[in-house]
């Protein structure tokens, strides 16, 4: 059994009654974990600046890169020598990750297994955490060349800055390590500053971008931002951290079909203020009116071929006041729900040929009112009461000169749209009868545009 749906889309038709959707508060599913090396060779100078100085400013300049692109990013500062310390947890707040960076003290060793260890424990004492990243600094060669595999509770990606000799650095097992979790290895030979901030530059253009795009529907478009950015969220489980940059909406579908469904993620979409009223607004009246969903077509990824769209009230991040705001959820890929089948299995329903229209009288129904000289249909009793009028106000003329213009204007209306010469004439007659005598200055004019109208007609049949 199928049944057409909003937008053209068609699914099995089984009923249920889905739960309402979570309306809580949105949070990054992917955060950041940076994981600093303290051990005792940052000491070594480059350039008249110690290395650890050098290590500072190159996450101070990543700092400040990842601020401006995801300013609500949870990061958390970790040091490790032969033991890891938690400096900061997570947090958004900059400011105090910066004022911990400074405070930093040096140890012994470079333990690399204790400090994914500890980042490790950390990310499991973290309620609801998602994927996450690991920025790992170091200078120097891990104690021992094992090869450092850690168990992480939830899939991570392990990015290593190193700077130092090729020697000082064990650069194979580094490179092992970003290998098995998707990450990259960023080697700086010299540890100059410069190089320092460049490599951190790369490291966040290339796995910290900013998405932008639009969503639309049709001709209809609205450029948008997403809370939390998709590349720190889409990445493992889907097999892609990229989504299209224009969302296209195929089609619509109840809200209670797919409410409280298992998501891969959910992001919180931003428009400008001055598109609030265009697309965005109402797109998110349409679907609060209708209780529906947006089904959303991710044609640039195997995995994920469609997201769903909804309306939702979420408390403001400033106030307690509540914002009105739409939801993209991107559900988990391969999700087979009992009572609507397999979200990727959804198609396009046939476009229906498009009706022919019947064969109409072209002339346009007119209401017929006192402030309207409109006819409805050409009847004779109503033509009749018309020319009545017209006779009765030349009887008090110039008196009812305003009434007078009012009831010929009808019956010049009615001879214009339904082209009846003979009847404009008529109407020219009585005029020329009654007020071919008279001086009055209004009557001369009503005569001359009837008389006008009469000959354009005439000329006309």
């Amino acid at each position: 059994y199928q049944r057409r749906v909003h937008g053209d889309l068609f699914l099995p038709n089984k009923s249920f009654e889905g739960q309402r959707i979570n309306r809580r508060a949105i949070q990054a599913v992917m955060p950041t974990v940076v994981l600093l090396d303290v051990s005792a060779s940052l000491l070594r100078c480059v350039d008249g600046l110690q290395r650890k100085d050098v290590l500072q400013r190159g996450i101070l300049h990543f700092l400040t890169v990842l601020q401006e692109a995801h300013p609500n990013e949870r990061v958390a500062l970790l040091t490790f020598s032969s033991v890891a310390t938690v400096v900061v947890p997570f947090t958004t707040d900059f400011k105090s990750l910066r004022t911990a960076l400074y405070g930093i003290q040096l140890q012994d060793l470079t333990d690399v297994h204790a400090g994914l260890a500890a980042a490790s424990d950390l990310i499991s004492s973290c309620a609801n955490c998602g994927p996450c990243q690991i920025v790992l600094v170091t200078d120097g060669r891990p104690v021992g060349d094992n090869p450092c595999i850690v168990r992480f509770p939830v899939p991570i990606r392990l990015n290593v800055v190193a700077c130092g000799e090729p020697r000082e650095c064990n650069l194979q097992l580094y490179r092992h390590l970003t290998a098995l979790h998707c990450g990259t290895c960023q080697f700086v030979a010299s540890g100059s500053v410069v190089d320092i901030k460049n490599a951190f530059t790369q490291l966040a253009q290339l796995h910290f971008p900013k998405w932008s795009g639009h969503i639309a529907c049709g001709h209809l478009s609205s450029s948008i931002a997403l809370q939390p950015d998709p590349f720190l969220t889409v990445h493992i489980a889907a097999g892609s951290n990229v989504l299209p940059s224009v969302l296209s909406i195929v089609g619509f579908i109840p809200l209670k079909n797919v409410s409280s469904i298992p998501t891969l993620s959910r992001h919180v979409i931003l428009s400008s203020p001055d598109e609030l009223s265009g697309f965005y607004g109402l797109l998110y009246a349409s679907l609060r009116s209708e209780n529906a969903a947006a089904v959303i077509t991710l044609s640039g990824n195997s995995a994920l071929r469609y997201a769903l769209v909804v309306a939702a009230t979420l408390p403001s991040p400033v106030s307690n006041a509540p914002r009105d705001a739409l939801l993209l959820d991107v559900p988990v890929p391969g999700l087979e729900l009992p009572w609507l089948g397999n979200l990727a299995d959804i198609i396009l329903a046939p476009t229906p040929p498009p009706e022919i229209p019947t064969a109409v009288w072209p002339v346009p129904s007119y209401a017929l009112s006192r402030k309207q000289y409109n006819f409805s249909c050409l009847e004779h009793d109503l033509i009749q009461s018309n020319l009545g009028k017209v006779v009765r106000c030349l009887r008090q003329a110039p008196v009812r000169a305003d009434v007078l213009e009012t009831e010929c204007n009808k019956i010049k209306l009615c001879a214009t749209t339904y082209r009846l010469p003979g009847l404009m004439e008529l109407l020219l007659r009585i005029l020329e009868t009654d007020i071919g005598e008279q001086t009055d200055v209004r009557l001369k004019n009503i005569l001359h545009g009837v008389r006008t109208c009469a000959g354009e007609l005439a000329d006309y049949a």
